[in-house]
């Protein structure tokens, strides 16, 4: 997959992508990730995975870098977080083990509203360290089939 999100900027600026093509009718995600911290896939039963990609180059280092894509089954009622590396990233911390702990709160988490869902994530964020750098959520839940 080519990611020409950079071509145009200038020479020295990096930044981190993900993509995804949501294909509801046959029900999954094609993605790739150019240094982008993981999605977040809660399953219907709650169980939740990290969804680590092969890893790709930041966008702005080379113009001719290849990304791989990665096709993931996406049941009807599962939820999918995406989100900056503002929500996981804390000077001092892991930000692996930041990311599991997210990951383990949003399979705990008992709320069927997703603006509910992103105000309690963004709260734990809060709550778990302080932050110094912007964040952007966004969840996805499918629902039933077409």
């Amino acid at each position: 997959m080519s990611l020409d999100v950079a071509d145009g900027l200038d020479t020295g600026l990096f930044a981190s992508c993900l993509i995804a093509h949501l294909d509801l009718p046959h029900q999954h995600v094609r993605m790739a990730t150019a240094g982008h911290p993981p999605a977040l896939l809660r399953h219907p039963d709650g169980r939740t995975d990290t969804l680590r990609l092969p890893p790709g180059l930041l966008l702005g280092i080379d113009p001719d870098a290849d990304y791989s894509t990665t096709d993931i089954p996406l049941s009807p009622d599962a939820v999918l977080a995406f989100y900056t590396d503002g929500l996981v990233e804390t000077p001092g911390t892991d930000i692996d083990d930041a990311t599991i702990a997210l990951a383990t709160y949003l399979a705990a988490a008992q709320t069927e509203s997703l603006e509910t869902l992103a105000d309690a994530l963004l709260n734990h964020a809060e709550q778990s360290a302080p932050r110094n750098d912007d964040i952007a959520l966004l969840l996805l839940r499918p629902h039933g089939r077409p």
